[in-house]
């Protein structure tokens, strides 16, 4: 059976695309290994980098998979979901907040209109205890998606830390208790 590779082995497309067929049906060795094939043919190809991260991000090698992420990067620098991929592995991964918090301020810079790079900016300044700013933007990603689930927890939460709940509780206790 000769697969449709065999016309142009090295076609950087072809390659991502039957390395992302292969991650799919659970094939992660033959995808990890066309995507280096692909690499060493196409050190510039931006998308077999991004590709490549993800597979070193499932195998949790996350220093080689933020490696080629900020190759991605330097070869394509207005890629907001390679920075928000970025910020996903510094902050839920590494816990490296700051550098997470950086990342994603770079995501929402290209991709402003995306609710979830908002939603990932705030998680990450919540983290950093910046809860003012941790709420501006869990909201602005609420006014994107107003369904967005994870941006409403995360707001709640959020005025939580910043006693915003606090007050109302304790002036609903105090008039039920002088009643």
């Amino acid at each position: 059976c000769a697969l449709p590779i065999s016309g142009n082995p090295t076609n950087p497309d072809l390659l991502t695309n039957l390395a992302l067929a292969y991650r799919s049906l659970g094939r992660a060795d033959e995808s990890i290994r066309l995507l280096d094939f692909g690499l060493e043919h196409h050190p510039e190809h931006v998308h077999l980098h991004i590709n490549r991260s993800v597979a070193y991000e499932q195998s949790g090698d996350f220093e080689r998979a933020l490696q080629h992420l900020d190759r991605a990067i330097e070869l394509n620098p207005k890629l907001g979901f390679v920075y928000q991929r970025q910020g996903v592995i510094l902050l839920f991964r590494l816990r490296r907040i700051e550098e997470s918090v950086a990342a994603f301020e770079q995501a929402v810079a290209y991709e402003s209109r995306d609710p979830i790079a908002h939603v990932y900016l705030g998680f990450a300044l919540a983290e950093a205890k910046r809860w003012n700013e941790a709420a501006e933007r869990l909201e602005l990603a609420l006014s994107l998606d107003p369904t967005n689930r994870d941006a409403m927890l995360g707001l709640a939460l959020t005025r939580i830390e910043l006693g915003e709940f606090a007050d109302r509780k304790s002036t609903r206790l105090n008039s039920s208790h002088s009643s």
